[in-house]
């Protein structure tokens, strides 16, 4: 099996709409696109990849073991 990785991803959310997420994944010279909508940003990322896997996977599903969340700078109003 090929090693494959996330090429490039996309994700836009709001307080009031569903996290639409896109990705390429690259392994060797092919890549997969898909994108997906989801309950928060996270969600909407996992979906995206899922449906990009979906073929290689052979009916089975990525796992996200962790993930982290880091403030770009401090104070109340840091991103």
């Amino acid at each position: 099996m090929t090693a494959v990785h996330l090429e490039r991803w996309t994700v836009t959310s709001g307080s009031n709409t569903n996290s639409r997420a896109a990705v390429v994944i690259r392994g060797g010279s092919h890549d997969w696109k898909a994108s997906a909508e989801g309950n928060g940003p996270v969600d909407a990322l996992y979906r995206a990849v899922d449906r990009a896997l979906a073929d290689l996977l052979d009916g089975g599903h990525p796992q996200l073991l962790a993930y982290d969340v880091h403030a770009l700078a401090e104070g109340p109003s840091a991103e």
